[in-house]
């Protein structure tokens, strides 16, 4: 491990010589960045702040296991700076923690959000995966509402989804895991959506609520087009305007390309103005705020165009200028998102 905190601090340096930009927010994610000992997240929040200008008040957060934590962990990482955590619970039943292979307990998922609480992590967000057949809608009940009940600020909701040749599709393979099927899985995320909203929260985005006041900074970054910075095996960055660069993603080669002065990014790619628009339509429909109708004009003028279909589905409707899509709408969104791109 510290082989590969020492090529992510030379590649930290390496950006400081070329990023004139002020960091807005810093995140510690793409695995398990809570199994790095203090001593190595201090090595690499020090590293950035030499080389890096950020904002005195950034948001920085820190992907972590609930059995990562305890009260003097916590205490730690905030005198480094971290001030939002992003808590991997998934569920509070051990039975599902079991298949999904998960390490921590029920009792520990319990315990995370209470010392998070307790020392100060009010905006921290806790993870929930839904849509799948051992699911009841009692437990998933219980797995929301003790969310939204617990003085957190923020909660990420994912449907179950298995990749193909991953080791979570082997485990599904092997345990018979199956998803539920679509009705249960809207009835999950109605219910998740509608609870949410009649206890105050926003649900600003397909997977995400929040508190007001308490939206990822980080995540708008990305759904806004902002340019952003990654460090790191695999990491991807974005110029804000249409040049995406990303490192190679085999740990040993990052270790060895970074040893040799060869820092640049792996690969590249350069979008144009139709995937540019595209993007915008995929992101911005997946948010509360929408997109402009200026990105889908062409479809507005065309009176057979499905999107005047969703707009009488009561899958989208239109204020401000922009569209938007409803929860039905979202739901579905895949294919509406599919219908207005661009070819």
């Amino acid at each position: 491990m510290d082989e590969m905190v020492a090529a992510i601090c030379a590649e930290i340096k390496f950006r400081g010589d070329t990023n004139s930009v002020q960091l807005e927010t810093i995140y510690f994610g793409g695995g398990t960045p809570s199994v790095l000992s203090i001593v190595q997240l201090e090595r690499i929040l020090k590293t950035i702040k030499e080389y890096h200008k950020s904002n005195p008040s950034a948001e920085i957060t820190l992907e972590v296991n609930p059995d990562d934590l305890d009260l003097d962990y916590l205490d730690r990482i905030r005198a480094l700076g971290v001030n939002r955590l992003s808590i991997g619970i998934q569920s509070f039943h051990s039975s599902h923690l079991s298949w999904m292979n998960r390490s921590h307990t029920s009792k520990q998922a319990t315990n995370a959000i209470k010392w998070a609480k307790e020392k100060g992590f009010d905006t921290s967000s806790v993870d929930l995966i839904y849509g799948f057949k051992d699911l009841t809608m009692a437990q998933w009940k219980d797995n929301v509402e003790r969310v939204l009940n617990s003085g957190l600020n923020h909660l990420s909701c994912y449907a179950l989804t298995i990749e193909d040749n991953t080791p979570f599709a082997k485990i599904q393979r092997k345990q018979n895991i199956r998803l539920v099927n679509d009705t249960n899985a809207w009835k999950q995320f109605e219910y998740v959506h509608s609870t949410a909203i009649q206890m105050g929260w926003q649900h600003y985005e397909l997977s995400n609520f929040a508190k007001e006041g308490h939206t990822s900074a980080h995540n708008q970054s990305y759904w806004n087009s902002k340019p952003y910075m990654g460090i790191g095996p695999g990491a991807h960055s974005f110029d804000g305007i249409n040049t995406r660069s990303w490192n190679v993603s085999d740990n040993w080669k990052y270790i060895d390309l970074v040893n040799s002065g060869n820092i640049n990014y792996h690969s590249s790619e350069q979008l144009n103005t139709i995937e540019r628009q595209n993007e915008k339509i995929m992101v911005g429909l997946r948010t509360a705020e929408g997109i402009s109708l200026e990105l889908i004009n062409n479809a507005m003028n065309n009176k057979e165009h499905p999107v005047h279909s969703f707009l009488q589905q009561n899958l989208a409707q239109i204020s401000d200028n922009k569209l938007k899509l409803t929860i039905e709408g979202w739901w579905q969104s895949d294919h509406i998102i599919g219908t207005l791109f661009q070819v």
